[in-house]
């Protein structure tokens, strides 16, 4: 099981309330991809959405190097991926993100409100994240809780516009979508361990897998 870290959302953005909606809200700087070259640039490179992403995340911390906690959520909107950038101070700007196959545009919004966290930067390290709930195995047949093993396969979808999601999956999926292809290009699957070396060019970077839980 991957290890557990717990966010705080006030340390990582400024929630206030929507005076629209009366729901909460936090703002961010948005930057928005284009889904067709993104998606023709990591099929050349024969990776799925997730790693592509990752590894862009990645290399722009690494070589843009920020001392304060970042959150980074992941949404859809119209044919764009949103990448939404929040800290505490309300104010980061990754001029680097410009570098990233697919860019449209980007400058400061609310964090959209199907969003959810996808990657966090320490001030030293990426954590691709994974929400800590959908890692409690479904009862069984007859309704009764099923303890978790650690062999289970986890599948990441991000085709949904309700937001990215996690699920469980049979071995034969996980094993379909490690392979590849067109159909599997919007799902990962989430790793064993949580820790592995992403080589970009001649950099070696450090990207960490943590399930977490976020509250206000």
């Amino acid at each position: 099981m991957l290890p557990l870290i717990e966010l705080k959302l006030t340390s990582l953005a400024s929630p206030f309330t929507n005076p629209f909606t009366g729901e909460g809200a936090c703002s961010g700087h948005d930057v928005a991809l284009r889904m067709e070259e993104l998606r023709s640039q990591s099929e050349d490179l024969k990776l799925n959405l997730d790693r592509f992403l990752s590894d862009h995340l990645v290399r722009g911390f690494s070589l843009n190097y920020v001392k304060r906690p970042i959150l980074i959520w992941f949404s859809i909107r119209f044919d764009c991926v949103i990448l939404s950038f929040s800290d505490k101070l309300d104010r980061y700007c990754p001029e680097w993100a410009v570098g990233i196959p697919g860019y449209f545009e980007g400058g400061r919004g609310v964090v959209e409100a199907n969003a959810r966290p996808y990657a966090y930067w320490n001030g030293q390290n990426l954590h691709r994240l994974y929400p800590a709930e959908s890692f409690v195995p479904r009862p069984d047949e007859d309704g009764e809780p099923v303890a978790a093993r650690d062999d289970m396969e986890f599948v990441c979808d991000f085709g949904s516009l309700f937001g990215w999601m996690v699920g469980e999956a049979d071995s034969d999926t996980a094993e379909r979508i490690k392979a590849g292809g067109e159909e599997s290009w919007d799902y990962s699957v989430v790793p064993h361990e949580p820790e592995e070396i992403v080589r970009i060019g001649d950099m070696r970077c450090v990207l960490l897998h943590s399930r977490y839980t976020l509250t206000v």
